[in-house]
């Protein structure tokens, strides 16, 4: 897995693992049901797959604000396919998501947000299914503010613990 492919699986990680417990808040300051309630927790990415190497992310967010998270993303590095063992590297990346509404998207109701990672920032759809995450469809068309318009539901992109 070179340099490029892992930060390009990263900031997709990091977007996708985002998510959390479908509790009120981590932190007791406002009410249930606001937009970023929903991915305040621990997620976990599953095991990304290339060249010979594998890598695996957990990512814990705390709500900011009604429409934001932010927290720390972990990845590790294992010198196999299966993410099994102890990790030949492992480092921790911010995490910062903001929520700029919802959008209809394959047959559901989605959050447009714009991601911050590793210096760069992307627009993005997500949604969460009971303990499941969902993101964009890979190569989606975009809307006319820049953000994909179908989801990938076959692809689970985080487990809520």
């Amino acid at each position: 897995m070179n340099k490029k492919t892992l930060a390009v699986w990263l900031a997709t990680a990091m977007l996708a693992a985002c998510g959390g417990s479908g509790d009120n808040n981590d932190n007791g300051t406002s009410a249930a049901g606001e937009p970023a309630d929903k991915y305040v927790g621990t997620w976990d990415a599953p095991c990304y797959s290339e060249d010979g190497l594998s890598a695996n992310a957990t990512i814990v967010l705390t709500k900011g604000g009604a429409h934001s998270v932010s927290g720390t993303s972990t990845l590790r590095v294992f010198n196999n396919t299966s993410c099994s063992g102890n990790p030949v590297a492992s480092q921790d990346f911010p995490a910062n998501i903001t929520i700029d509404g919802t959008t209809q998207a394959s047959g559901k109701t989605a959050d447009k947000v714009t991601e911050t990672s590793l210096g760069e920032s992307g627009k993005e759809l997500l949604y969460v299914d009971g303990n499941r995450l969902f993101a964009s469809q890979e190569g989606s068309a975009l809307d006319g503010q820049g953000y994909p318009t179908q989801l990938d539901l076959a692809t689970v992109q985080g487990i809520r613990r």
